[in-house]
């Protein structure tokens, strides 16, 4: 509306009094304010207006803020970076670069970059098996048995390479051909329990990656203990045993 609505008697006219008198309401915002100010007579006034104003509430704070910094934002606009002047830029955000570096990085490296990282500490050649079988004996309930998973899949897969005499049955052959051969070398009830066994042994990944500190999956302590007594029934009926007893 035009803001002359409110003076030079354009409150006779029909409906401006009643928009005046509703206006007041609307800016007395009853509970927030205890007064409100009318200015009349000669009134001048100078700078630009602003589109936000903060009315006591987190709302009306949050307005201000976002709209003072869209007006630096806007101010930035007005600057015109210079070849030298973006030079001294790169040399500070460098130099700060260089002091957070030095401030939160450590200052020596715990651990050599002898590809370590990407295997498990359990396997240290130095402490050997014994010391993965007694980490595993002393594990919490949130330790993953996926590496002695894939080491009990080794030792099947060995054990099926001396009942068929085929190098790494488990891996070479196909699913259907498999079972095939092993019915045909030990028997219905072999094949049948590594036929019950292989979707176990295939959600496996492989034995480096189970290793390494990352895991892509977890495997608690029941499951491998399910997966254990079923080869542990497979080697019965393939009348074998692991040829490594401290890898079981």
């Amino acid at each position: 509306s035009d803001p002359s609505v409110l003076i030079n008697r354009m409150l006779q006219f029909e409906g401006n009094l009643q928009f005046a008198i509703n206006l007041l309401r609307y800016l007395a915002r009853p509970g927030q304010s205890d007064r409100v100010v009318v200015l009349s007579g000669g009134i001048n006034f100078s700078g630009l207006p602003r589109n936000r104003y903060d009315d006591g509430t987190w709302r009306g704070a949050a307005s201000v803020l976002v709209a003072q910094f869209d007006g630096w934002l806007d101010q930035l606009n007005l600057w015109l970076f210079t070849a030298n002047s973006l030079r001294i830029v790169t040399l500070i955000l460098a130099i700060a670069l260089s002091v957070w570096a030095f401030l939160v990085l450590p200052g020596k490296r715990k651990r050599a970059l002898d590809g370590s990282w990407a295997r498990t500490g359990l396997l240290n050649q130095d402490r050997g098996y014994e010391h993965l079988i007694a980490t595993y004996e002393d594990a919490g309930p949130r330790t993953s048995y996926l590496l002695p998973a894939t080491i009990a899949r080794d030792n099947i897969n060995q054990a099926l390479e001396q009942a068929l005499e085929r190098p790494d049955p488990l891996y070479s052959l196909p699913e259907a051909e498999l079972l095939s051969c092993v019915q045909a070398a030990r028997g219905n009830d072999a094949a049948k329990s590594l036929r019950q066994l292989l979707p176990r042994l295939h959600q496996l990944p492989q034995r480096a990656q189970a290793a390494a500190h990352w895991q892509p999956r977890f495997l608690g302590r029941g499951e491998f203990e399910a997966l254990h007594q079923q080869s542990r029934q497979l080697f019965s009926f393939l009348d074998l045993h692991p040829t490594s007893t401290k890898d079981s």
